[in-house]
C-alpha cells in the first residue's frame, strides 16, 4: 500500500480554523501519531500528508492542514499553502470545533468545490449527536465510513478504457537511453504494462530499433510509444498500425482530452513574442535533451518558425497569472491526481488559454497527429 503512487491516490484535506481538532482527527482516524498535536496556534506549516489503506476504498491521503483565522506572522503563507491543497483534494472534511457551524465555517463551505463532510469535533465537550471525539473514540468509525460513501461511488478510471481487450496484443516501445532512469521504467509505462497483466492482454516491450523485428510476423491492436520517437516509431510501423503515444494516454486518463486537443491547434497560429508555458509535474536533474527545456522549446520554433518565448514550471507549482500565454504545455501528469490536473486545466478554460499536452505537441510538430489521436477519438482523419 505504502508504494502506491500519490498520484493514484485519493486525496483527503481537513481543513478548519486554528485549533479545530484537525491534527488530532487525523492521528485517530490513522491510529498514528503522525501530525504534531499543540494548543499553541498555528503549529501545522505545510499540508502533512500521511498515506493509508481506508477499508472499503483502498489507498488514500489524508492532509492535515494550516488552520485558518491565524494570527501568526506567519500566517499568509501557511493559509495560501491550506488552499492550493484543500483546491486540490478529491474530498475536504471540514472540521468544527463546536456543535454548531459558525460564520467563517458557512462562508469557508460556499468556496469548497469538492465534496465534503462537515465534522464536529471535540464531541467529548461540546456534545453534539453527530459529533466525534479524539479522546472517547466516539464517531470515528462511522466518519471512516462516510468517507468512504462519498469516494467510493466514483468509478476508477483505466489509462486503457476502451482501446485494448483481453487477450489484445499489445506493443509498447520504451526507448532506453540517457533521459531512461537507471534500472528501471519510468512511470507511465510500469502503470501501462500492469494495466495490461491485470486485464490478461499480450505485452511486448522492446526498444525503438526493435519495431521492425516485433512487427515483422506479430499483428497488434495498439502500440503506444514514448513520444520523443513517435515519428521514427509510426515510419517503421505499418500505416493500419494504431499508434499513440504514453503521454497522449495519460493526458486522457488525467485530464480533458477534447480539451488538449483543442489547444494543439493554437500551434498553428502562433506569433512571434508568444509566451508558452511548459509545466511539468515532477522536479527531475535535467538531462542535455531534456523535453521541457530542449525538445519542446526547439520542435515548437521550427513547426511555427516564430520566435517564441518559453517559461517553466516544475512540481506542484502552477503560476496564477496565465493571462500573458499564448499557450500552455503540459506534461502527461503521471506525478499528479485526476483532481490536481483538472484544477489546472479548469483555471486555464476560465481565462480562454489553451492548454495541450507534451505528447500532442510532440506529435503535432512530427507530422503524425492525426494517427496518434485516431485510437482515442475512433475517427479516421
Amino acid at each position: 500500500m505504502e508504494n502506491t503512487p500519490k498520484s493514484l491516490r485519493k486525496s483527503i484535506a481537513l481543513a478548519g480554523k486554528v485549533n479545530a481538532g484537525k491534527s488530532s482527527l487525523l492521528n485517530a482516524i490513522i491510529g498514528q501519531d503522525l501530525a504534531i498535536v499543540s494548543d499553541a496556534p498555528g503549529t501545522t506549516n505545510d499540508a502533512v500528508g500521511k498515506a493509508f489503506e481506508l477499508a472499503g476504498l483502498g489507498p488514500v491521503t489524508f492532509y492535515d492542514t494550516a488552520g485558518f483565522e491565524d494570527e501568526t506572522s506567519l500566517a499568509p503563507m501557511r493559509i495560501e499553502a491550506a488552499k492550493k491543497t484543500i483546491e486540490n483534494a478529491d474530498l475536504v472534511l471540514v472540521v468544527v470545533a463546536d456543535n454548531k457551524l459558525g460564520l467563517w465555517e458557512e462562508d469557508f463551505i460556499k468556496t469548497i468545490k469538492s465534496p465534503f463532510i462537515i465534522v464536529y469535533s471535540k464531541a467529548d465537550i461540546y456534545h453534539h449527536p453527530e459529533g466525534v471525539s479524539t479522546i472517547t473514540g466516539q464517531g470515528i468509525e462511522e466518519l471512516k465510513n462516510k468517507i468512504v460513501e462519498k469516494l467510493a461511488d466514483e468509478k476508477e478510471a483505466k489509462i486503457l478504457d476502451g482501446l485494448v481487450n483481453s487477450k489484445d496484443k499489445v506493443l509498447l516501445i520504451a526507448p532506453i537511453d540517457k533521459s531512461a532512469p537507471k534500472g528501471r521504467l519510468i512511470l507511465p509505462q510500469v502503470q501501462i504494462l500492469r494495466e495490461l497483466l491485470d486485464i490478461n492482454a499480450l505485452p511486448t516491450i522492446v526498444q525503438p530499433e526493435e519495431v521492425k523485428d516485433a512487427v515483422k510476423d506479430t499483428t497488434f491492436s495498439l502500440a503506444i510509444t514514448d513520444s520523443r520517437v513517435v515519428k521514427e516509431v509510426a515510419e517503421m510501423l505499418p500505416k493500419k498500425q494504431k499508434l499513440t503515444t504514453f503521454s497522449i494516454l495519460f493526458g486522457r486518463l488525467k485530464g480533458d482530452f477534447a480539451e488538449y486537443a483543442k489547444g494543439a491547434a493554437k500551434i498553428d497560429n502562433l506569433k512571434d513574442g508568444d509566451k508558452i508555458l511548459i509545466a511539468e509535474a515532477c522536479s527531475h536533474t535535467t538531462e542535455e535533451d531534456d523535453i521541457a527545456r530542449t525538445i519542446l522549446p526547439k520542435l515548437l520554433r521550427a513547426y511555427a518558425k516564430k520566435d517564441l518565448v518559453f517559461n517553466i514550471c516544475s512540481g506542484k507549482d502552477f503560476p496564477k497569472d496565465l493571462e500573458s500565454y499564448a499557450l500552455i504545455l503540459h506534461c502527461g501528469s503521471c506525478m499528479l491526481t485526476v483532481k490536481e490536473t483538472m484544477v489546472r486545466i479548469e483555471k486555464c478554460k476560465s481565462l480562454n488559454v489553451p492548454i495541450t499536452n507534451y505528447g500532442l505537441t510532440i506529435s503535432k510538430c512530427q507530422g503524425v497527429f492525426d494517427r496518434v489521436i485516431e485510437p482515442i477519438t475512433g475517427k479516421k482523419q
